[in-house]
């Protein structure tokens, strides 16, 4: 199946630039599974990016955004819920003006596949037909973003007019890019998540998995 998305402004966080924000020059695979688990998604199924196709020129624009300086520990919100109702935290407090460095007009058209998981007890034709009328639709369960919920994605299905910039022609490579995260269960791990199959709330470690994305002709194979 394929997916047009695009957008105003896009922000692909490189891991190494967390303090201030810097795009990778395409979307990430993560984020491209992002979007479309936005617009359909249920625990019989999940997606496979195959490849992504860059339609517009790689472009950076510099922006302020306000960001919080620290986190809100699960177990401090547990503390004010429990035994301290007065408990809060004040942003204002707590906020600090920071650069990011985002793509803008992005457009991308996104190959992807539908896999059944142990859960599925229908056929995959039934969730191809349930994701294809969404899309058609413009249906989702919450708004897809490019990134960060500030950058909207607009998406459909492509109309066939589709055209690859002249910029983007050749071979680029862009090096390591950010592929997909990984949720391994472990007793000691720090993060918690709530579980596919049996959803319960487990914890963990979060594993990360990159892959070196060459652009040919604008295509990148994931």
């Amino acid at each position: 199946m394929r997916l047009k998305v695009w957008g105003d402004l896009a922000l692909f966080t490189r891991p190494e630039t967390k303090a201030d924000p810097y795009s990778y020059p395409i979307i990430t695979p993560s984020a491209a599974e992002g979007i479309l688990k936005a617009i359909f998604w249920k625990p019989e199924i999940t997606y496979s990016i195959e490849t992504i196709t860059v339609l517009n020129p790689i472009r950076y624009q510099s922006l302020f955004r306000n960001m919080g300086q620290s986190k809100i520990a699960v177990s401090t919100v547990k503390t004010w819920a429990t035994q301290n109702p007065s408990g809060r935290y004040l942003i204002n407090e707590d906020r600090s003006q920071r650069n990011h460095v985002v793509l803008k007009n992005v457009a991308y058209i996104i190959d992807f596949s539908l896999h059944l998981t142990t859960k599925a007890t229908d056929p995959i034709d039934k969730y191809h037909a349930i994701c294809a009328k969404r899309i058609e639709r413009g249906q989702c369960f919450k708004q897809p973003c490019l990134g960060v919920r500030e950058f909207t994605a607009n998406f459909s299905f492509p109309d066939g007019n589709e055209q690859i910039h002249p910029e983007l022609l050749g071979t680029f490579n862009f090096g390591q890019i950010l592929k997909k995260m990984h949720f391994v269960q472990d007793s000691k791990g720090n993060v918690e998540w709530k579980d596919n199959e049996s959803q319960k709330i487990v914890k963990g470690r979060v594993l990360p998995e990159f892959f070196e994305a060459i652009m040919r002709d604008g295509v990148v194979r994931c």
